[in-house]
């Protein structure tokens, strides 16, 4: 049983495109950089499936801009403490520059608003109601303050009014040294 038709199937790849050609490589780049791979023409490091050489020029560019790596592709000290943060490269270049303004909580419930699942899903029944609740978080200023303050709401209604929420004890491992001066 399918549910398409014959001429849609034979129309399909033999095998889906690998990952490594289809998504962002920063995190990537940055993750072999900090094991000590030379990935400055692409061939330091046995990808099964290369990246193009255009990708990864791409993302060294990104993650210069971003103060991750210096002009010959090494890993800077923000670079590493990007590095040891599991987000996007952009979201944690962020959140250091964040450190700098005093505003680490704010823009720490902004990431972990947009490192999640869209928050405005509801039902048929439910849309009036959804369009009230969103109505009364949602800030002109832009959708990255409408977010902050779902992630204020959520975190009043479970008692964690200043955003820091109780992890039992060893359910987690700490923060790598170099991003404990970031978890405050």
């Amino acid at each position: 049983f399918r549910l398409y038709t014959a001429a849609w199937f034979a129309g399909l790849d033999e095998a889906t495109r690998p990952e490594v050609l289809r998504c962002n490589l920063s995190e990537v780049v940055l993750q072999l950089l900090k094991l000590g791979f030379h990935l400055s023409n692409g061939s330091g490091f046995p990808f099964v499936d290369p990246p193009s050489p255009e990708a990864l020029t791409q993302t060294f560019t990104t993650l210069r801009i971003i103060g991750a790596l210096d002009d010959q592709l090494r890993l800077t000290p923000a670079g590493e403490a990007m590095s040891h943060l599991p987000i996007d490269p952009l979201l944690s270049a962020t959140l250091l520059q964040a450190h700098q303004w005093n505003v680490t909580r704010e823009v720490a419930g902004v990431i972990a608003m947009l490192t999640v699942p869209n928050v405005f899903v509801s039902t048929r029944l439910q849309a009036d109601t959804a369009e009230r609740a969103i109505r009364h978080f949602k800030n002109m200023a832009g959708d990255h303050i409408t977010l902050l303050n779902i992630f204020q709401g959520y975190a009043k209604a479970m008692g964690a009014e200043d955003g820091v929420f109780e992890i039992p004890s060893g359910s987690l491992r700490g923060p790598p040294p170099e991003a404990q001066q970031f978890c405050h």
